[in-house]
C-alpha cells in the first residue's frame, strides 16, 4: 500500500497511482509503457484486480475469490477457479496447487518451483521459454459446500489465516467500534422517530 491511513476511518490507503505507465519505463512486473495509461486528470488507472464471484444454476453463490500481485492476479485467480470448480479440488488444494503465469510480454512462461517436472519438460519440448515465478500472487478464496457451510482459504505463500465471526464473538473494543461505525445510535434513532412524527403530522 502506500503506508498512509486516514485518522478518522482508520483506512490504509493503496498505492493505485502505480498502476499508471510511465514513458519510457517497463513497470515491475515487464509490462511496457502504453500510452493508453499514460497519468491524466480525472483517468483512472488500468488494473489487474479480478475478484471473481460464481453462482450455481439457482443463483446461489458456491466461488468467490480474489488476489493481490500485479499482472499475476488475472491468471492465478483463474486457475484457483479452474482447479476448484473443473477439476473438483477443495478449495484449500486450489489455493496450494503450484501455478504458471504467461502475459505475452516477455514471451515466457513463469513457472513456481513446484511444477511437476513431466509438464516443464513438455512445454520446453514445445518451444516454450520457462523462467522461475517472480513476485508471486496471494489468492484468497471461499466456497459454498452445503447450503450452510462456507470453506475460506487464506493462501500460504504470504502467511495469515481466513477468519470469520459473529458480532457475539468480537472483543469488547471491537464491539465499541462496530456498534459506532455500522449500528444507529440512541439519539439517532430518537432523532428518526422525531423527523417521522413530525412528517405525519405536517399538511399534505
Amino acid at each position: 500500500g502506500a503506508f498512509v491511513y486516514g485518522r478518522n476511518t482508520g483506512i490504509i490507503y493503496n498505492n493505485q497511482m502505480d498502476d499508471f505507465s510511465q514513458p519510457g519505463l517497463s513497470n515491475y512486473y515487464g509490462y511496457a509503457p502504453s500510452p493508453a495509461n499514460f497519468i491524466q486528470p480525472f483517468k483512472r488507472p488500468m488494473s489487474s484486480m479480478s475478484p471473481i464471484i460464481v453462482t450455481d444454476s439457482n443463483g446461489e453463490v458456491i466461488f468467490i475469490a480474489g488476489g493481490s500481485g500485479g499482472s499475476r492476479i488475472i491468471s492465478s485467480v483463474a486457475q484457483v477457479a479452474i482447479y476448484n470448480l473443473w477439476l473438483g479440488k477443495s478449495i484449500r488444494d486450489a489455493v496450494d496447487m503450484p501455478r504458471l503465469h504467461q502475459q505475452l510480454i516477455p514471451m515466457e512462461i513463469e513457472l513456481e518451483k513446484r511444477f511437476p517436472v513431466n509438464v516443464v519438460h513438455g512445454l520446453l519440448a514445445r518451444g516454450h521459454t520457462i523462467s522461475s515465478f517472480r513476485g508471486g500472487c496471494v489468492v484468497q478464496a471461499i466456497e459454498r459446500r452445503h447450503a450452510d457451510e462456507l470453506w475460506a482459504v487464506s493462501d500460504a505463500r504470504k502467511g495469515g489465516a481466513p477468519d470469520g465471526l459473529g458480532y457475539k464473538h468480537m472483543t469488547k473494543s471491537f464491539q465499541n467500534w462496530f456498534r459506532r461505525t455500522f449500528q444507529r445510535s440512541k439519539e439517532q434513532k430518537i432523532l428518526e422517530e422525531e423527523v417521522k412524527k413530525a412528517r405525519l403530522l405536517s399538511p399534505k
